[in-house]
């Protein structure tokens, strides 16, 4: 699997520089930083962008976005096609970020709105754990070595997370995990 090509258009300096930290942590990242209204000189699979440089342009892959209230993640900017998500910069965390990435390049849909309190009612601590390193791209033989347990046992608590994320698969959970503000 080759390292995936994220492009941080600059924006506020501070956050520009802490979204190109936190991407960076993470090896499978090749992380790029980018002028507003400047094209990549490589094909990115996903960029990352503040709302204030989203009114400017958007490059022509997935874009995650970052805000400073909810009336920024608002309708001007979610509802385009290119659009994978959009979070409010307060309380975004390096692994939101990190997993919102890897779903928005697997093609799926990912915001933050919020519902973790809520959802984490759902999931106990084992649960969550399972998530959280499923978002870290982890396989079922990673997890049960990380977790020390069986395989047989991982499988089942991967099953009881997309029942109870009420997903289709293990991506949506990813995804739906990161919307609900669990990982």
């Amino acid at each position: 699997m080759r390292d995936l090509r994220v492009g941080v258009v600059k924006g506020d300096e501070i956050l520009s520089r802490g979204l190109v930290a936190a991407l960076n942590e993470d090896d499978s990242f090749k992380v790029f930083v980018l002028e507003p209204d400047e094209s990549p000189e490589v094909e990115l699979d996903v960029a990352v962008v503040s709302s204030g440089a989203a009114s400017v342009a958007l490059p022509t892959c997935p874009v995650i976005i970052i805000c400073e209230d909810d009336a920024d993640c608002g309708q001007d900017v979610s509802h385009r096609m290119d659009v994978a998500g959009a979070f409010r910069r307060q309380g975004l965390t390096a692994e939101r970020l990190t997993a919102a990435v890897r779903a928005a390049a697997a093609g799926l849909h990912v915001d933050s709105h919020g519902e973790g309190e809520r959802t984490a009612k759902l999931l106990d601590v084992r649960r969550l754990e399972v998530l959280r390193l499923l978002a870290d791209g982890a396989d079922t033989r990673t997890i049960a070595s990380k977790l020390r347990c069986s395989e047989r046992t991982i499988k089942n608590l991967i099953h009881d997370v997309v029942l109870k994320l009420e997903v289709a698969n293990r991506a949506q959970a990813v995804a739906e995990g990161v919307r609900r503000g669990l990982i």
